[in-house]
């Protein structure tokens, strides 16, 4: 057991941890867009239920204060998004057909968009949450059976 052979192992040990760590980053950071946009959906829906708000003042009022990956997409920023090219596409292409259709449609169509999204955040971001999680311990675990192997 000589110097270099532990210096190696911590090397590849750390180098393992911050792999999970970027991954667990990377998946709450996709759960928290996801939360973010159904927040959103319930405020449009509210706002248009009740104030008749326009689309753009909805956006402006949401945004005032908040600074997260959705709002930044929402203003017109999408380079900071997590989600991949597909799941971008879907959410933009929902959030340009607001405000398209009269009211009562809109509401309709609000409301149908809130139902699924809650159903999404109850089970598939809470599983983006635990897979992170996950696939952190697991960097770790390699990281030590790593170490053990070189040392």
């Amino acid at each position: 057991m000589n110097s270099l052979s532990i210096l190696s192992g911590v090397l590849l040990f750390f180098a393992c941890s911050f792999v999970g760590l970027w991954l667990k980053k990377r998946f709450n950071r996709k759960a928290s867009f996801y939360e973010e946009y159904y927040r959103y959906i319930l405020y449009a829906l509210d706002k248009i239920s009740y104030e008749r708000m326009p689309i753009n003042e909805i956006k402006d009022s949401f945004c005032v204060g908040k600074v997260t990956e959705f709002t930044s997409y929402l203003l017109g920023d999408p380079s900071t998004s997590p989600l991949s090219e597909a799941e971008m596409e879907n959410v933009g292409k929902y959030l340009s057909e607001i405000g398209t259709t009269d009211a009562d449609t809109q509401i309709a169509s609000l409301g149908g968009k809130c139902a699924e999204m809650k159903r999404f955040c109850e089970n598939d971001v809470v599983k983006y949450r635990k897979d992170g999680t996950l696939y952190f311990k697991l960097s770790v675990l390699l990281g030590i059976v790593a170490f053990i192997i070189i040392v």
